[in-house]
């Protein structure tokens, strides 16, 4: 009887071991994820604010099929102010999908992405007439479209370049073109 159990144990233990394998062989598959460094050239309103970005991201990408995935990526960038702003940063978060050319593991791609955009300045503190006049943080979250291309090679770097367009709360609208270099995990 004792062995018996013994056996039913190493039976379920090899079963159990085997369903967690093909699981995470299953996720390696459908799930990428990557993490990159960004660069942002800023075009229109964006340079009244500042000339360009430089920052990181993160993007998760299931894989639907070989040739088709959709992505979720968050990010933030240091935007370098002109000597109006003491401090800029924007965070964007995006969803969107990527269509390869040949595979998901090597070729070109495009990627076409909507979502938000968190855009944060502060001015800094100053005195007019002996009056100090403090330092001002203005923010705003905003619809944000993007459309890129880009290359994966071997499955593991990424090269993206894109464009992206921030709606200002009515006043118009701010874009960047953007790069993008990652390295994929899965």
């Amino acid at each position: 009887m004792n062995k018996q159990n013994n056996i039913k144990r190493l039976v379920h233990v090899i079963a159990l071991i085997t369903m967690v394998s093909v699981t995470q062989n299953v996720q390696a598959q459908l799930l990428k994820t990557s993490l990159g460094l960004e660069l942002a050239v800023m075009k229109g309103d964006f340079k009244n604010i500042a000339s360009f970005g430089i920052g990181t991201s993160g993007e998760l990408e299931l894989a639907l099929t070989e040739k088709f995935g959709l992505t979720a990526q968050i990010g933030y960038l240091y935007l370098s102010p002109d000597d109006m702003y003491k401090s800029a940063f924007m965070m964007p978060i995006q969803l969107g999908f990527k269509l390869y050319t040949n595979s998901k593991e090597e070729g070109v791609y495009i990627q076409p992405k909507v979502g938000v955009h968190k855009v944060s300045t502060t001015k800094p503190s100053f005195v007019i007439l002996g009056t100090e006049i403090p330092e001002q943080t203005y923010s705003f979250t905003s619809m944000s479209y993007g459309f890129g291309f880009g290359y994966m090679t071997g499955g593991k770097i990424n090269i993206e370049l894109r464009y992206n367009l921030v709606s200002n709360n009515g006043e118009g609208t701010m874009d960047y073109i953007g790069m993008r270099v990652a390295y994929n995990f899965l």
